[in-house]
């Protein structure tokens, strides 16, 4: 508009950034609350950001490749499997379009992406399945995801409320589609959660857990999800 004014922002950068030319803010530390101020030449405001979650910026930037795997198959009626590295044929499932899904089969496809979590899966899936330009509404989704969640400290209870939050998510925007949740595999290895090194850099936030009690989180996890997809409707737990 002829009538708008250049706005400068002051903030603290220790825990953002304003992307301004690129309509964005960049958290650089969870849990903070970040008062702005917004002035220009004769209008001057605050606001804050809260902090809440910081996306691992690598699996973010994913999800344009994903977007090109679609290219050339049927995309009506389709089967989208999304969730973490278990379901991503670049770095783990990497037979899928040979040995599993028949060649001529066109309208079923991985869409998932290593070291993914659900919360993750907020942004991701308005790229990959709830981008109308790219894709109609999917038949079937079939997630797998949790793993990470449970690896980044959130414990049972809080990968599950992810859960929930994204599953009425794609209630929202597909309503008729049905939604099948695959349960996760434990961890073969001693869990030494070292969370800072991907999200926060707060080495404070390290968790080291036994491999039975990691076991045990993780079939809670499964219990929970169990049960609230036999409580709704079109929402499946497979085992």
């Amino acid at each position: 508009p002829e009538c708008a004014e250049k706005l400068t922002y002051t903030y603290d950068s220790r825990y953002i950034d304003i992307k301004e030319d690129e309509n964005r803010i960049i958290a650089k530390k969870e849990g903070q609350e970040v008062e702005v101020t917004a002035e220009s030449e004769h209008f001057k405001t605050t606001f804050k950001v809260k902090t809440d979650y910081m996306y691992f910026q690598p699996v973010i930037n994913a999800a344009p490749s994903r977007l090109q795997d679609q290219v050339g198959r049927d995309l009506s009626n389709a089967t989208v499997f999304i969730g973490d590295s278990v379901f991503d044929h670049r770095d783990f499932w990497n037979n899928f379009y040979n040995d599993v899904v028949p060649a001529e089969n066109k309208n079923v496809f991985l869409s998932g992406i290593s070291s993914s979590t659900i919360k993750d899966w907020f942004v991701l899936s308005d790229y990959l399945l709830y981008n109308s330009e790219t894709m109609p509404t999917p038949e079937n989704i079939v997630i797998h995801l949790g793993s990470n969640d449970l690896w980044y400290n959130t414990g049972a209870d809080g990968a599950m409320e992810r859960l929930k939050e994204l599953i009425t998510d794609m209630r929202y925007h597909c309503p008729e589609t049905s939604i099948y949740f695959i349960s996760t595999e434990n961890r073969t290895y001693a869990q030494v959660r070292e969370h800072w090194n991907f999200r926060t850099h707060d080495s404070s936030k390290d968790v080291r857990l036994t491999m039975q009690e990691s076991l045990t989180e993780l079939l809670n996890f499964h219990a929970l999800a169990k049960e609230y997809c036999e409580q709704n409707e079109n929402v499946y737990f497979v085992d």
